[in-house]
């Protein structure tokens, strides 16, 4: 949570177990999906997919610094990625 700016951020991924698992495949998908705390509504989504478009993701972790910047961690593409 980002309180300070009244965010939700979740880290979303698919890794194929899903009943409607991404068309792309699994691991294939992961974004981060930001969304106003006090009313619930969906304000963004980012796609991080595109950053490594061959590679497999999987996005794991996510935290805010103190300027708003949001960093998510992916296992699959040993990565830290700046999404702000």
């Amino acid at each position: 949570m980002d309180i300070e700016r009244d965010r939700l951020l979740v880290a979303t991924s698919d890794i194929g177990s899903s009943v409607r698992s991404f068309s792309k495949g699994p691991k294939k998908l992961a974004s981060v999906e930001i969304f106003k705390l006090s009313s619930g509504k969906h304000i963004n989504s980012v796609d991080l997919g595109g950053l490594i478009p061959d590679g497999d993701h999987l996005a794991n972790g996510i935290t805010v610094d103190s300027i708003g910047n949001i960093y998510v961690t992916g296992f699959e593409v040993r990565t830290t990625e700046n999404v702000r």
